[in-house]
């Protein structure tokens, strides 16, 4: 079962039906104006490519979309000089770079809405993809090139010849080769690529002891593609250095959540200069493309992997996702990096949240009835059922009652309302509720999470507040506990009913 991860859906819902009006614009605005310059007959795809880039850029309801200065329209220079041609280049280069941005949130948006008119979307977006691979294609050397190279033993120094970029140059040239169809299959090659990405990851483990990075690492987002990428070919193999197995590849996330709340790395921008399309490099294109590493990784990371991963990783998309909220979508690099991501996003909900959930919308739960006898693996346990009872007063605080009556353990929430308020709703509605329900109730956006640190923090409350996915129990659930009542420590005086 992968990591389940507690999260403000309802937001990343909202977040990708933005992208999708957004591309919707997007792709109708570039098909609008290709369309008006065709004659009589005519087929976009017959149109000159060089003709297609000044059109876009030339038109103000598309020049936006390909980062033109200050989002105005920009008139390519027409002479035959190498200065005209440089720069006719430079921003073919610069739309192709956007073009395939689109198409991948694109492809990525079908995988979870395959209609007709996102399939008309992407075959337009390829035909442009193609027009433009045609004159203004990115030098990437071949990969054929690469093994020649190579052989007979493949070395570093070698290697800096195929570097990609100037940003985390081993590691990201590393990483692009590796998912390059021609080294699908395990090669001598494939091997030395995924040995760079594991020496890269070594130089930044544990973060918390090691703060100086020699070379610095300058967008953490390869990081985190480095990390997902071996789990992807690793699973329970996975090894870097002393980090074995799932648990191993738990504590790597734990640093490089650690590095991330410290010190997240970006792009400065005298490294972006050199890069095609340099103004997409920014903090907004860092923190999308860890949303999508982080949610991939979580569909590879089983449950019991590690306690606290699920909590942290929810954490840090959570924050990231409340900051993008603000943020405007334009250029077609962030359009289509945001649908990506959020498409990402979405078919993870569907694939695993929504289908827990829906277990636990039955009758059952919308009755509030709890299966009494749910195995649960709990110490405290004995023949299937529970030695203790708890009760939650008013006051905020828990009170476990052993069986054996030689333990009583109080646990204060006085502080932690939020938490409180949530417990009590899943009691009122029957003693189970899923977050949907609790969501509703108490207006509280991520009541899993608060449930999740109380558990963690409180070893005692665990046999009594079960979680989504665990034992047969369904969503969240209460047993053995309810509403105590505060009982008054001296009894109301009788009142004669005659004052005789």
């Amino acid at each position: 079962m992968a990591l389940l991860l507690d999260l403000p859906w309802n937001e990343i819902d909202e977040l990708h039906t933005k992208m999708c009006e957004k591309c919707d614009a997007a792709v109708t605005d570039c098909s609008d104006i290709l369309n008006s310059l065709l004659k009589d007959g005519q087929r976009i795809e017959q149109l000159d490519p060089l003709d297609i880039l000044r059109a876009l850029l030339e038109n103000e309801s598309t020049c936006i979309h390909f980062g033109t200065p200050e989002r105005k329209p920009l008139t390519l220079p027409k002479g035959e000089d190498n200065s005209s041609e440089i720069t006719r280049q430079r921003w073919g280069h610069k739309a192709h770079f956007h073009i395939q941005s689109l198409k991948q949130g694109l492809e990525q948006r079908q995988t979870i809405c395959d209609t007709a008119e996102v399939a008309r979307q992407l075959e337009f977006i390829h035909m442009l993809e193609d027009k433009f691979a045609t004159v203004f294609n990115q030098c990437l050397p071949p990969v054929d090139e690469l093994k020649r190279a190579m052989q007979p033993h493949a070395n570093h120094r070698i290697f800096t010849h195929f570097i990609l970029s100037r940003i985390d140059p081993i590691l990201y040239s590393s990483l692009i080769y590796l998912n390059r169809k021609e080294l699908r299959i395990s090669t001598d090659l494939t091997d030395f690529l995924v040995e760079n990405v594991k020496e890269t990851l070594l130089q930044v483990l544990p973060f918390i002891q090691k703060m100086d990075m020699s070379p610095p690492i300058n967008d953490d987002t390869n990081l985190w593609w480095g990390q997902y990428e071996l789990l992807k070919r690793e699973g329970e193999n996975y090894q870097v250095g002393e980090y074995t197995g799932y648990s191993g590849a738990a504590e790597v996330c734990l640093d490089l959540i650690c590095k991330y709340e410290r010190e997240c790395s970006t792009p400065s921008k005298e490294l972006v200069f050199h890069e095609i399309s340099p103004d997409v490099y920014t903090q907004k294109r860092t923190n999308l493309l860890i949303m999508k590493h982080c949610i991939n990784i979580s569909q590879l990371m089983p449950e019991k992997s590690d306690p606290k991963l699920s909590e942290q990783l929810s954490d840090i998309i959570s924050g990231i996702c409340n900051t993008e909220k603000g943020y405007s979508f334009y250029r077609m690099h962030s359009l289509g990096l945001g649908l990506e991501v959020s498409s990402v996003m979405k078919l993870y909900y569907q694939k695993y949240v929504e289908n827990s959930e829906s277990k636990t919308t039955g009758m059952e739960v919308a009755q509030g009835h709890v299966d009494e006898q749910a195995e649960i693996s709990d110490p405290k346990l004995k023949n299937n059922q529970l030695e203790s009872q708890a009760l939650l007063f008013d006051t905020g605080v828990i009170q476990i009652e052993y069986s054996d009556k030689r333990e009583t353990v109080s646990v204060a929430f006085e502080n932690d309302t939020s938490f409180i308020r949530i417990i009590s709703a899943i009691i009122d509605n029957g003693n189970a509720a899923t977050m949907k329900q609790l969501q509703s109730i108490t207006g509280i956006q991520d009541p899993g999470r608060c449930i999740k640190r109380a558990l963690d923090n409180h070893e005692a409350l665990r046999p009594h507040i079960i979680m989504p996915g665990i034992g047969k129990s369904g969503g969240y659930t209460t047993r053995n506990m309810k509403k105590g009542v505060i009982e008054n420590e001296t009894p109301d005086k009788e009142v004669d009913s005659d004052p005789r």
